[in-house]
């Protein structure tokens, strides 16, 4: 095996592994920015961080309307900052789904959500995740009439 065929292995295995880590943001406020720049509010889901609130000034592609409480990808960079320490910026990006992880991550964090209480039956907040986890790909048709059906 030559060295850009190592290389090519290291990169393949890194995306598979990257491509299941929780990177997604919430658009919680829209303000109107300077000039054709729109200001959002989001609210920034890392990889099990601790979740924060970041502003991030973007330009909205034509045909796209964002909404208060779409899940958007974001990408952060760093940069140095005047004080000397790094200054985040987060770009918006219009073109990739959210990436909410591992789809066992994903499973698990909505019936965590069903089963912490809340309103209805423990039945009800069930069919509530199956839909959720239906709606986001997370199982297939099959998998979710089974879980309806299960009593």
């Amino acid at each position: 095996m030559g060295f850009l065929d190592r290389v090519r292995a290291v990169r393949g295995a890194y995306r598979q592994v990257d491509a299941n880590v929780e990177r997604w943001a919430r658009i919680i406020a829209i303000d109107p920015g300077p000039g054709p720049v729109t200001v959002l509010h989001l609210e920034i889901h890392s990889n099990g961080a601790p979740v924060h609130v970041e502003v991030a000034y973007t330009r909205i592609p034509r045909g796209i309307t964002p909404a208060v409480g779409q899940d958007v990808a974001y990408r952060r960079f760093a940069s140095p900052g005047a004080d000397g320490r790094d200054a985040d910026t987060y770009q918006v990006l219009w073109d990739e789904a959210p990436q909410y992880g591992s789809p066992e991550k994903v499973r698990d964090a909505f019936i965590g959500q069903a089963l912490s209480g809340g309103p209805g039956s423990e039945r009800e907040r069930k069919l509530l995740v199956a839909r959720n986890m239906l709606d986001r790909g997370v199982i297939s048709q099959a998998d979710y009439d089974r879980m309806i059906s299960d009593r």
